[in-house]
């Protein structure tokens, strides 16, 4: 289904996208929280794959209902295919020249995507912006200021300079998911999702850090619900998650060139180590380990956190 009211020519169409599946308890909240960023130039689009609960019709009937406040709205549903072939399908569909990502279960704080857009529109090398978020639990109560720092202990400072930024992100891996804004260019220069990786994002972000097409702010644009441990999974998931990452990293080394590849393979071995340490499972790394290559990424971690600091005290 699809509906059109007058658009606000002040600012540019932009589309939410929403993967859903079996989110029967939080969609409503979730497309309520689009209302409440207050953009007024929006198409919203949701894939439900594949879900064995309410989500599909609770989705159909908020749409019934506020659809009149949106641009466009889309909901569709398809036989279950995981989240990665539904975010290209979701990409295939969106019209507009910005796109945001939003988890079915997660919400948009009020003002977070004009802030992004502000910030993403002063970097004219960008094509994709993240920021930061708060946490909420199952029930939507607030239980962390910010995700990046209180969940992932991320260093904003370093984030927030371009020249360390990359090293921040691939040597403490920390973005989480309901806060990334692009332009659709992206899709031309970076592509779309890899299916054959279920840690989609890990590799997509690698792709733009690569390409030095990444932005962002310190913001708090979203609510991210972070749920119980017993809900995220089994040990077998968390073991094949683990794998998926080292290869996704061995996948993109060649990306890379200088001290950005050599921090990208300390991320890569210090990952073999952790998975071995937590799982019993020993993992060989195809190519030599050299203790000055990985002294090299270690010092330039520090290194670039202090840069990060003198350039925050200098502006």
């Amino acid at each position: 289904m699809k509906m059109l009211i007058t658009s606000a020519s002040d600012y540019p169409l932009i589309s939410v996208l929403i993967p859903a599946y079996n989110h029967a308890r939080y969609i409503r909240s979730c497309l309520d929280s689009i209302l409440s960023d207050g953009y007024p130039n929006l198409e919203v689009i949701v894939l439900d794959d594949g879900s064995t609960d309410e989500t599909y019709r609770l989705a159909d009937e908020w749409f019934s209902t506020h659809g009149h406040r949106l641009n466009h709205y889309i909901l569709m549903r398809q036989d279950n295919q995981g989240v990665t072939k539904t975010l290209n399908t979701l990409l295939r569909t969106f019209t507009s020249e910005y796109l945001v990502l939003l988890a079915s279960d997660d919400m948009l704080l009020k003002g977070g995507i004009e802030a992004r857009l502000a910030t993403l529109k002063g970097a004219p090398k960008a094509l994709a912006i993240f920021a930061d978020c708060i946490g909420i639990d199952e029930a939507g109560k607030k239980i962390c200021s910010s995700v990046l720092v209180d969940k992932f202990h991320a260093n904003v400072s370093a984030l927030s300079n371009c020249r360390t930024r990359p090293y921040e992100l691939i040597l403490n891996w920390c973005i989480p998911g309901p806060v990334y804004l692009a332009k659709r260019e992206v899709l031309k220069k970076i592509g779309y999702y890899d299916e054959a990786f279920r840690v989609e994002d890990r590799d997509y972000y690698l792709k733009l850090i690569a390409s030095d097409a990444l932005a962002f702010t310190a913001s708090k644009v979203a609510a991210y619900r972070l749920h119980d441990a017993a809900s995220t999974g089994t040990r077998e998931r968390q073991v094949q998650v683990g794998l998926e990452v080292m290869r996704i990293e061995l996948h993109n080394l060649d990306r890379f060139m200088g001290l950005k590849r050599t921090a990208l393979w300390l991320a890569l071995r210090g990952n073999s180590a952790n998975f071995r340490r937590t799982t019993g499972i020993k993992v060989i790394i195809p190519f030599m380990q050299t203790a000055i290559a990985r002294s090299a990424a270690l010092g330039y971690k520090y290194m670039a956190r202090l840069v990060a600091y003198i350039d925050g005290k200098m502006h």
